[in-house]
């Protein structure tokens, strides 16, 4: 079932690469993230023509309520450091309405569970907060890696890297 999930999203975005001007040979997007709970799935995809895809699918009731975008208008980077040496860093993806934010990280000494991992997704909608969604799931090795894996993605194809969060700014925060 989930390597049928992933082939169909190859197929999605191997579509969508062909019906671009300047399409690339079919090659297979790099899974940048991959969160799922027992209600969301959430994965961002890194694609060789320089496009990050992200696709989130309710898994109870209803379709895919995906979103593929090939333009953001911004992606963001932020790392936040606290409760006695815990971290969490997270990517900002906004399509000027809508905030999209990817994250991970690992509590610290003067949390509920210090040395605890673990990864999300967020969504922040102004012209429609009750659209919005949270889901929490497992640190996995691809999850625990999330910034990393963004810029070496864009290193690798030659997109934009994330620029980092305004210092002080409203995402430069704990989610």
């Amino acid at each position: 079932m989930e390597r049928a999930r992933r082939v169909a999203r190859w197929l999605i975005a191997g579509a969508a690469a062909a019906m671009s001007v300047s399409a690339v040979p079919a090659t297979p997007p790099q899974v940048l993230f991959d969160c799922r709970n027992d209600d969301w799935a959430v994965e961002l995809l890194g694609t060789a023509d320089k496009r990050l895809i992200l696709f989130t699918t309710p898994l109870k009731g209803g379709g895919r309520m995906g979103n593929a975008q090939s333009s953001w208008d911004e992606v963001r980077e932020g790392h936040v450091i606290g409760q006695g040496g815990g971290h969490q860093r997270h990517i900002r993806l906004s399509d000027g309405v809508r905030q999209v934010i990817l994250l991970e990280g690992m509590d610290g000494s003067l949390a509920d569970r210090p040395g605890r991992t673990y990864a999300g997704a967020l969504t922040i909608t102004k012209t429609n907060p009750a659209q919005d969604f949270r889901i929490d799931c497992p640190a996995s090795e691809t999850n625990a890696s999330l910034v990393a894996n963004v810029v070496q993605w864009a290193k690798r194809v030659g997109a934009p890297l994330p620029r980092a969060e305004d210092e002080g700014g409203p995402f430069d925060a704990w989610f």
